[in-house]
């Protein structure tokens, strides 16, 4: 495949997760053609605001949210998609017509995805998906043959964020704000994110039960709620919460945090992204598929699901010693300190 010198990759999709799952394949692009200008056609305005500060994507295309009842706006796109003369379009996924839907409209000379019985568009490089690697943002490294030569090391593909000063600034405004009059503890500050779509999030009273554990652990630590932008009632009375709506503000607040604890949903891929040792909550969905990726990000799921097994994990993943206090039969099993990707905590 000749050398290219503008990229793009279709990942049309308005998840905020699967925008995250992006950045590992920006990156092994950046490296590989360290000259090519990297562009990225996504769906959803926080998607945009999100990518658009990172240092290695050159340009973030937005579709709009419906390309039937938007006509001009969707022609405009292809319009400017098809200036930037891409030498190569990338889709990602293994089955997504959004992003193959993307790749006819780029217009770019040449086409790169996976091969398989599924895929109706015309390819001129294809790789056949490698099944040892199912996770979302680790199987598109298969395209470019950069997969990590062990499938079960937990900290060989990262996630990337990078935001810019402004956001930064409003993100020290934020915490300013939370943290007035509350003192220096010493505790750790932990921050969790209860909510998710379809059959993902925990019921309420697990947060509860799961908030009593930590406090009940160690009282000194400081744990702070993160809330959707729209009107959402906190865990709990008297909980500090953070609702932020800006992306870029959002990740530069996310990384403040010790440790953070998450349901399966866009803010706890942000956060492993951002380089905070992140706890994955899998009630539905499966782990080796989404789990968070980054230094020491753990998941629990199964049976190993309980308040405090979480707590524990929480705990331990912010270096208290005290975590030891929590002390369930579930969660003695947990937090073993294995590092195997499939294995709880």
């Amino acid at each position: 495949m000749p050398t290219p010198r503008r990229l793009l990759i279709s990942r049309v999709n308005p998840r905020m997760g699967n925008a995250v799952f992006v950045t590992p394949l920006v990156d092994a692009l950046a490296r590989r053609y360290p000259q090519a200008q990297i562009d990225l056609l996504t769906r959803g305005e926080a998607n945009g605001q999100l990518l658009c500060g990172h240092r290695r994507i050159a340009r973030v295309f937005v579709t709009p949210p419906s390309v039937v009842r938007q006509p001009l706006t969707t022609l405009r796109l292809i319009r400017d998609l098809r200036a930037r003369r891409h030498d190569l379009v990338i889709d990602p996924s293994v089955n997504s017509t959004s992003n193959r839907m993307g790749v006819l409209a780029s217009g770019a000379r040449s086409r790169l995805g996976f091969a398989g019985p599924g895929q109706w568009l015309r390819l001129d490089h294809a790789r056949l998906p490698d099944q040892r690697y199912p996770h979302q943002a680790i199987k598109a490294l298969g395209l470019l043959d950069s997969l990590p030569a062990d499938p079960s090391d937990p900290d060989a593909v990262r996630y990337s964020m990078h935001w810019p000063k402004r956001a930064a600034i409003e993100a020290d405004a934020h915490w300013q704000r939370l943290l007035a009059g509350a003192g220096e503890t010493g505790g750790p500050l932990i921050g969790f994110f209860s909510h998710a779509s379809a059959r993902k999030p925990l019921p309420r009273h697990w947060w509860q039960a799961w908030l009593d554990a930590v406090r009940a652990a160690l009282p000194a630590a400081r744990v702070v709620e993160l809330l959707p932008p729209t009107e959402t009632e906190p865990v709990a009375a008297r909980l500090a919460c953070l609702r932020i709506a800006p992306p870029q503000v959002l990740a530069a607040a996310l990384s403040r945090f010790d440790v953070f604890v998450s349901a399966d949903a866009g803010p706890m891929h942000l956060a492993a992204a951002v380089g905070v040792p992140t706890l994955g909550l899998f009630r539905a969905t499966d782990p080796a598929h989404y789990r968070p990726l980054g230094p020491g990000a753990r998941t629990l799921a199964g049976g190993a699901l309980t308040p405090d097994a979480a707590a524990r994990c929480a705990l331990e993943m912010a270096g208290v010693a005290r975590a030891d206090s929590v002390t369930t039969s579930a969660a003695s099993r947990s937090c073993s300190g294995s590092t195997s990707p499939a294995a709880p905590c």
